[in-house]
C-alpha cells in the first residue's frame, strides 16, 4: 500500500480493549505518502530504519515499546504533533531541529529518558533540553511531566515564541527554571507542580498573557525554607494561581494587583496572614486556605468570593462575611477551626439572613459549615435525626415568600469525607394528597483539593436555598425534609447520619407579621 495516507491502530478508551498486533514487517513503505500515523502501544523496539517521513503530519504512538526512534537527522518539515507519551523504555530523542512546524510535543511519562540530542552519548542523565528547540517557533504545547531524570531546562526553551502551554509537574530532579522565562509572550498555561526549585523567576511577572500558573509542591531545596515568589506579579489576566504545599512563609503584596485572579488555592502553607489588599481582587471566587496551622484572623474579601478554611487550628475571627453574599452558590467551609469565635458565626449567619429578606428578588445563595452542635434558635422546625416535618401555615406560599433556610447537625466522623455530598430532598403535599419531591444539593466535599476533611467534632451546615420550583404547590399544608450524605452513586454513607436537623421559612419581611396579615384576610374574606 504504497499510497497509505493514514493509519491508525488504537484502544479503547477504558484500556479494555487493547490492540492485539504484536508482530509487524515490511513497514517502510507504509511512510511514503504517509500524514497521519497512530498506533497505541506499538510493539517493536524501534522504527523502520529506512523511512521518509517528510509528508508526515502527525506521529502519534503512546504507550509504545520503543527504545529509539531514529538515529540520523529526518526531515520533518510538516510535521506538527509528536506524541512519545509514555514510551517508558525511551532513552533518548532525536535531533528536532528540521521540525520548524511542530506544534505540540508531548513527552509525558517517559520515565527512562535520559539522553535528548545523538550528540550526547551515554549520559547517567538527562541534562538539559538541546538549544534546537530553540527553533521549533511554532511550537504551542510542551508537555515533560513526570520525566524523572531532567535536571535542567535549556535557556533556549525560552526562544520559543508559540508557546501556549509549558507542563513541568513530577520533573522531580529540575532544580531551576530559566531567568528568561518571561520572556515567553505568548505563554498561557504554566503548570510545574512538584519540582525542586527553591525560587520562581523574577521576570515570569512578564508573563502578561498567562491565566494559569500552578506550583503546587514546590517547597524549596531544603524544603523547610520554602518557595521563594517575586516580589511583583502585574499579570493582567491570571485567573487562576495555584500555590498548594509549598512552605510559604509571607505572600507579596503585589498580590493584590491580580484583577482577573479567580482561584486562588494556598493551601498547606506556613503564612500568619494574607496581604489586605487581597479585597482588591474584585474577580476572586474561590479562595482555598486549607491547614493554615499559624493563621489567625481572616482579613475583608472580594464580594462573591467562597473560602475555604479547613483545619486552620488557630482560626479566631472572621471578616464580615455576610458582606460577600451575591446572587450566587457560594460556600464557606471552616471544617476543625474549633477556635473560631462562635458570637461571630453567628452574628454573620443572621445578618446574611437580614439581607436575603431585605431583597427577593436577588436574593444571596450559600452554605457554611462551622463546628457546633445546635440549630440557631431561630430556625422554626427543629427535629432530632435526619429529616424534619414542617406542618406549613395558611397562605404560607404567598408573595414575599423567598425560599428555605436548612440546617443539619453532623457527628465526629474519622473517615475520609473527600467527594462526599450533602443532598436534601423536599417532600411537599399536594391538595390531592400525593406528594412532590425535589431535591438540592447542599454542599460536596471536593475530592481536587486534596484535603481528608475528617470531622473531629459535632459541626454544623448551614444553607439557604431559592431554585425550588414550587409553582403550584402553595396549597400544600405539609412538608418533609431529609437530609442524606452519600456520594454520586449511594445516597447514604455508613456509620455517617445527621443528627439533628431544622428548616425555616424566609420572607422578604418579618414572616410573623405577615402571617398575621394574610390569616386576617382570609378572615375577612
Amino acid at each position: 500500500m504504497h499510497r497509505l495516507r493514514f493509519f491508525k491502530f488504537y484502544n479503547s478508551i477504558s484500556g479494555e480493549n487493547r490492540c492485539k498486533v504484536h508482530h509487524v514487517r515490511s513497514m517502510e513503505s507504509l511512510f511514503n505518502e504517509q500524514r497521519y500515523f497512530h498506533w497505541d502501544g506499538y510493539p517493536l523496539k524501534t522504527l523502520p530504519s529506512k523511512i521518509s517521513p517528510e509528508h508526515l503530519v502527525s506521529l502519534e504512538m503512546p504507550n509504545s515499546n520503543i527504545e529509539q526512534l531514529w538515529n540520523d537527522v529526518q526531515n520533518l518539515v510538516v510535521l506538527k504533533r509528536l506524541n512519545l507519551s509514555y514510551f517508558k523504555q525511551l532513552s533518548r530523542i532525536p535531533d528536532l531541529s528540521l521540525a520548524l512546524n511542530l506544534e505540540e510535543l508531548n513527552l509525558a511519562g517517559c520515565t527512562s529518558l535520559f539522553e535528548i540530542h545523538s550528540s550526547i552519548q551515554h549520559l547517567n542523565k538527562l541534562e538539559e533540553l538541546p538549544s534546537s528547540i530553540g527553533n521549533l517557533s511554532r511550537l504551542v504545547t510542551l508537555d515533560l511531566r513526570k520525566c524523572l531524570r531532567l535536571k535542567k531546562v535549556s535557556s533556549s526553551l525560552c526562544n520559543l515564541k508559540s508557546l501556549e502551554s509549558l507542563y513541568l509537574s513530577g520533573c522531580l530532579k529540575l532544580e531551576k527554571l530559566p531567568e528568561e522565562i518571561g520572556n515567553l509572550g505568548s505563554l498561557k498555561n504554566m503548570v510545574a507542580n512538584e519540582i525542586a526549585i527553591s525560587q520562581v523567576p523574577s521576570s515570569i511577572s512578564c508573563l502578561n498573557r498567562v491565566e494559569l500558573l500552578s506550583f503546587a509542591g514546590c517547597k524549596g531545596r531544603p524544603p523547610q525554607m520554602g518557595l521563594k515568589l517575586p516580589i511583583l506579579f502585574q499579570s493582567q489576566i491570571l485567573e487562576n494561581l495555584s500555590l498548594i504545599n509549598c512552605n510559604i512563609i509571607e505572600l507579596p503584596e503585589s498580590l493584590g494587583q491580580l484583577p482577573s485572579l479567580k482561584y486562588l488555592n494556598l493551601e498547606e502553607n506556613n503564612f500568619e496572614k494574607i496581604p489586605s489588599n487581597i479585597k482588591q481582587v474584585s474577580k476572586l471566587s474561590l479562595l482555598i486556605l486549607d491547614n493554615w496551622k499559624r493563621f489567625l484572623s481572616l482579613p475583608e474579601l472580594p464580594c462573591g468570593s467562597s473560602v475555604y478554611a479547613r483545619h486552620c487550628t488557630s482560626l479566631e475571627t472572621l471578616s464580615n462575611l455576610s458582606t460577600l453574599f451575591k446572587p450566587l452558590c457560594q460556600k464557606f467551609d471552616f471544617c476543625n477551626c474549633f477556635k473560631l469565635n462562635r458570637n461571630e458565626v453567628r452574628e454573620i449567619v443572621e445578618e446574611a439572613l437580614k439581607k436575603i429578606q431585605e431583597d427577593d428578588h436577588h436574593p444571596p445563595r450559600g452554605s457554611i459549615w462551622y463546628p457546633g452542635s445546635e440549630i440557631p434558635e431561630w430556625f422554626s422546625f427543629q427535629s432530632m435525626g435526619s429529616s424534619v416535618t414542617l406542618e406549613l401555615p395558611p397562605g404560607w406560599f404567598y408573595n414575599n415568600f423567598v425560599g428555605f433556610a436548612l440546617c443539619a447537625i453532623f457527628p465526629e466522623f474519622r473517615g475520609d469525607t473527600r467527594n462526599l455530598l450533602v443532598d436534601s430532598e423536599f417532600k411537599l403535599k399536594t391538595k390531592d394528597g400525593d406528594w412532590h419531591v425535589a431535591t438540592y444539593l447542599l454542599f460536596v466535599w471536593n475530592e481536587d483539593f486534596g484535603v481528608n476533611s475528617s470531622l473531629e467534632s459535632d459541626h454544623v451546615l448551614l444553607g439557604y436555598d431559592f431554585s425550588m420550583d414550587l409553582d403550584g404547590l402553595g396549597g400544600s399544608d405539609k412538608a418533609c425534609i431529609q437530609f442524606y450524605i452519600g456520594n454520586y452513586l449511594d445516597k447514604r454513607t455508613e456509620g455517617f447520619d445527621v443528627k439533628k436537623c431544622g428548616a425555616h421559612l424566609i420572607y422578604a419581611q418579618d414572616p410573623s407579621k405577615r402571617l398575621r396579615s394574610k390569616v386576617e384576610d382570609d378572615q375577612v374574606l
